[in-house]
């Protein structure tokens, strides 16, 4: 498991540095926005990713299953929050 830090403001980092933290982490541990942490593991982890808006809903039109397939982990662009699809 690796922390990292996404949209962290100012103040929060510099009371990372205060308390003598900030030199567990490096700068690739930080990143600007969560859609460019994510972006960053999925290219440093091979997962099989589906963002949720390029899922259509043609997918599953019986109103039964998820439409996605098994395993595939997807975001919802409303709040970042990232799913593993079964």
């Amino acid at each position: 498991m690796r922390l990292v830090f996404a949209e962290l403001k100012g103040p929060v980092k510099d009371r990372l540095t205060a308390y003598g933290l900030s030199s567990r982490f490096g700068p690739d541990r930080f990143y600007p926005t969560l859609g460019t942490a994510v972006s960053a593991y999925v290219d440093t982890s091979g997962v099989n990713w589906v963002d949720w808006t390029d899922h259509h809903a043609a997918h599953d039109t019986t109103g039964i299953g998820s439409g996605w397939p098994d395993g595939v982990v997807t975001k919802d662009p409303r709040d970042g929050a990232s799913t593993v699809r079964r």
